[in-house]
């Protein structure tokens, strides 16, 4: 059974800042936050580093750099709802399936007080929290209210190069992406596979469709036509946007749900390409084992 995650996070370039540029300079490093569990049998939120910034290093990923360690004693750390809590002791954010099974793998992270209710994301220090923008869209797996005609039609054609199934928009949102000042136009899809795509990978044609293509698809300001800017990326979606280092250059950062749990992974953004750091997944284990299916739907 497919978890459901509501969340994504993408990262655009930075808002001016009430005092200036020696403000974004003084901030100095950041930490990007998420919410994680402390495992089966408990109902502790967990902050779980997913990227952060050094001013010597730029934007890395918490699974190669020891990001928990920039932070103070005691420090305070800004929701995306607003509240703010305080960093206490350090614990281990475990990835579990429904009869609590490792799925993948842990990640070290902060317990905090108070315990915070939902949250998405948060930042360190609360500062940072004003260079990231969430970005509004449906509710997974579903149409968007307003999908143009003319960019449906465009985006089929596209994506009907990789895959001729039926097509899933997962989300449509404008925003500037690149931080080059224009708005870009950017569509999450899946498409499904068709019976003879079917019958091409598993011998038979029955059942439920897998995803034969899934990614992200952008009409950057001053285009007419739409490009695949990441494939596979697991029905991705996303949720905010950020430029801790205030230069410029935007970052992604992306959840997506999987069969068993889910990833979350961070992308840089320049020149209109991406580059990913390395991701957090749960539940990613099985489907590299080897004979594993694609993604279900």
């Amino acid at each position: 059974m497919r978890r459901t995650l509501d969340i994504v996070l993408l990262v655009l370039g930075a808002p001016t800042l009430a005092a200036g540029a020696e403000s974004r300079a003084a901030m100095g490093p950041a930490v990007l936050f998420v919410r994680g569990s402390a495992g089966p049998g408990t109902h502790r939120s967990l902050l779980v580093p997913v990227a952060c910034y050094k001013p010597t290093a730029g934007l890395v990923s918490a699974a190669t750099s020891n990001c928990l360690s920039l932070l103070p004693e005691r420090a305070e750390v800004s929701l995306d709802a607003g509240t703010i809590v305080t960093v206490a002791g350090k614990d281990v954010a475990t990835c579990t399936d429904d009869n609590g099974e490792p799925t993948g793998e842990s990640r070290e992270g902060f317990q905090v007080s108070p315990q915070p209710g939902r949250f998405d994301y948060g930042v360190w220090p609360p500062l940072a929290g004003s260079l990231i923008r969430r970005v509004n869209h449906s509710p997974p797996d579903s149409q968007p209210a307003h999908v143009p005609a003319r960019e449906l039609e465009a985006v089929s054609k596209l994506v009907h190069r990789y895959a001729r199934g039926e097509i899933d928009v997962l989300q449509r949102f404008e925003g500037d992406v690149d931080a080059d000042g224009q708005t870009d136009i950017v569509y999450s899809v899946d498409v499904r596979c068709t019976k003879s795509e079917m019958r091409a990978q598993t011998a038979h044609a029955d059942g439920e469709p897998w995803s034969c293509f899934n990614g992200l698809l952008v009409r950057w300001g001053g285009s007419t036509t739409f490009t695949v800017v990441a494939k596979d990326w697991d029905l991705g979606q996303i949720v905010a946007t950020f430029d801790f280092a205030g230069d410029g250059h935007s970052a992604v950062l992306v959840f997506a749900p999987l069969d068993e749990g889910f990833r979350i992974q961070a992308f840089s953004v320049n020149k209109r390409k991406l580059s990913p750091l390395e991701s957090w997944c749960c539940g990613c284990r099985k489907k590299h084992e080897k004979g594993c299916c694609p993604t279900r739907r």
